[in-house]
């Protein structure tokens, strides 16, 4: 069912009028709220005024709430005390291995190849040999649940180590507005666009601008020397350190 524009304006009415009694009466003044009109909402409003069939992609009005710094850059919620049930690690669907130089070569193959997880008995994952040469990255998809709900978020941290060091990590604490353009560099699109699967890459490409990433090391690219052998631990954790380890021998 689509609700008409016109009611999320009396809403915005209603919700700054509540606000501002509320601080009257406490004589706080430090909250500010903006609305602003979501443009998928806009286009199915002008499509339902030209008389098209939207059901089915519209959603009930509701409300998105931000913390954001100074620079206006949304902050993590949950780093100001809100306590969400989530006692579940998150969840690891595919594990990818990516030859990344021209020359490179992973377990015979000159692209990126799907590698096997077995998982141990205490919820670790092993993943099959890798034979490679030259220059490697690794990518994941994964997902995260609260305990209450349904929906599939994305994992708060993604940290790599190898041979014991850490060579790379992401984390989702702020984020800049300004960064949005460079969001799908986080994943493998092309894989996405085919098989609408979000692999996380973890390894910068040249044209990654995002600011989320901490440690890194050659941009997370490891080159494999011939003679040696190396051990990958990736780390997928969630905000309240669920944490899901996948150990890679190379």
């Amino acid at each position: 069912m689509m609700v008409g524009i016109g009611l999320l304006h009396r809403v915005e009415v209603f919700a700054l009028q509540v606000l501002d009694e509320r601080q009257l009466e406490s004589l706080e003044f430090g909250v500010e709220v903006e609305f602003h009109l979501l443009h998928e909402l806009a286009a199915a409003q002008y499509m339902l005024d030209a008389g098209l069939d939207i059901i089915d992609i519209c959603t009930p009005p509701h409300l998105h709430f931000e913390i954001r710094d100074m620079s206006q850059n949304p902050i993590n919620p949950l780093y100001f005390g809100y306590e969400v049930a989530d006692s579940e690690a998150p969840r690891i669907m595919d594990l990818y291995v990516y030859p990344y130089s021209r020359n490179s070569v992973v377990n015979g193959a000159d692209q990126k190849v799907r590698l096997i997880l077995n998982r141990n008995e205490d919820g670790s994952y092993t993943a099959e040999k890798v034979y490679a040469t030259g220059d490697i990255g690794f990518g994941i998809n994964t997902y995260d649940r609260q305990d209450l709900a349904y929906n599939k978020n994305g994992a708060y941290k993604v940290s790599m180590t190898v041979n014991g060091s850490l060579y790379f990590s992401y984390a989702f604490e702020t984020f800049s507005f300004g960064e949005s353009r460079y969001i799908n560099t986080l994943i493998d699109y092309e894989h996405y666009e085919k098989k609408g699967a979000r692999i996380q890459k973890c390894f910068l490409e040249p044209y990654n601008k995002l600011s989320i990433y901490r440690d890194n090391k050659n941009n997370g690219i490891i080159a494999i020397k011939d003679g040696n052998t190396y051990k990958v631990v990736l780390e997928v954790a969630d905000f309240n350190g669920n944490t899901s380890v996948i150990t890679i021998p190379v």
